[in-house]
């Protein structure tokens, strides 16, 4: 049978997987046009659901199986090519699935020692016996990294998180949340997210980032499932520094306020 044309079928799905497949038509002499179906989709449920619809407007379209290998047929030409398009999309397809997350990190660049009873103190050696290092640091890190201020950052966000799977292979993001989605814009998920309107998640300073690697998603980030309740909670956690900022500014942003404060004995934001 003469060769009319190859025609390259390529496809993508959600997951990042390609399917490219080289489609050699050949046409007899009494017009019959055939190509090759390759073993995968031939053997797969969904090439028969696109035969199938095909037929409704082709009904000429066929299937034949000559020396082992399977052939689509048709009188026309029009109808092979988008079957096989439809048929490797199908056999590629993925399985989506959403889940509301709340994605959040801590950092702190604090040096201290660390009592047995849970006490604090700027340095072992000042604090006296039965203290020590926590594993987080120790001496040589206190005398090598900058310890002259002192830092606590967090972060948290609502996502929704979309996972496209298709077998071992899966890719993950992770998608703002609109007022659309949220129900109601008083949602605790949106009252979360209000203390950041950038949704991109950020470089929390220590490289953290979320990421995909191979067929798992793979995050420095801590990743818990979405409550109301949990979206309340990290609210409060983050008013609550807000308020301890807001403090700390009106303390420290007045010299003469704060040797005030020193010299009548005022306490400390927290206790030592």
């Amino acid at each position: 049978m003469p060769k009319l044309k190859t025609e390259t079928v390529q496809v993508s799905n959600a997951a990042g997987e390609t399917l490219t497949l080289r489609a050699e038509i050949s046409v007899s002499a009494h017009g019959e046009f055939r190509v090759r179906v390759p073993e995968e989709l031939a053997s797969d449920s969904g090439f028969m659901g696109c035969l199938s619809e095909a037929r409704k407007a082709h009904p000429s379209v066929a299937i034949k199986v000559l020396q082992k290998h399977t052939y689509l047929t048709s009188s026309s030409l029009e109808p092979v090519v988008p079957i096989l398009k439809n048929a490797a999309r199908r056999f590629i397809d993925v399985v989506t699935s959403t889940e509301r997350v709340i994605l959040y990190a801590y950092r702190h660049q604090v040096k201290y020692a660390l009592s047995s009873d849970g006490r604090v103190a700027q340095n072992g050696y000042l604090a006296g016996e039965g203290y020590v290092w926590p594993e987080e640091t120790d001496s040589a890190t206190i005398m090598l990294e900058d310890a002259s201020s002192h830092m606590v950052a967090i972060w948290a966000r609502a996502y929704d998180k979309v996972t496209h799977r298709r077998g071992d292979n899966l890719v993950i993001s992770y998608q703002p949340i609109s007022e659309r989605n949220a129900g109601d814009y008083q949602s605790p998920a949106l009252r979360l997210n209000a203390f950041n309107t950038d949704a991109t998640i950020p470089d929390m300073g220590n490289g953290a980032r979320v990421r995909t690697t191979g067929n798992r998603a793979r995050s420095d980030y801590t990743e818990i499932p979405y409550t109301d309740q949990a979206a309340e909670y990290f609210t409060r956690m983050l008013l609550s520094m807000c308020e301890l900022a807001r403090r700390m500014d009106e303390f420290f942003g007045d010299r003469d306020k704060l040797q005030m404060a020193i010299a009548r004995g005022v306490p400390a934001l927290l206790a030592a």
